[in-house]
């Protein structure tokens, strides 16, 4: 099994250990799939972003795909500053 792959396993392995918001869980395996987060260290600054913009979402207001759009596009630009700075 390729690097890519086993880690990819490790990080939804580690995504079904959090218990967390349901909100938070999506877009972490969403980020997963679209391979934004490829480590455990970027997985980590995920996890903080998210918390940080979606941890307290009343989900009564709903939650739309510009929201999402936004908030995966800042976990992307967070974590290519985190690899340009490492």
């Amino acid at each position: 099994m390729n690097n890519k792959i086993r880690n990819r396993k490790e990080l939804e392995a580690k995504l079904f250990e959090t218990n967390d918001d349901t909100l938070v869980l999506a877009l972490l395996a969403n980020c997963i799939d679209l391979e934004y987060v490829k480590t455990f260290h970027e997985y980590n600054v995920a996890y903080e972003t998210l918390e940080e913009q979606v941890g307290d979402w009343d989900i009564d207001e709903g939650f739309g795909t510009s929201d999402r759009s936004y908030v995966l596009n800042k976990i992307k630009k967070v974590i290519l500053e985190e690899r340009k700075h490492g």
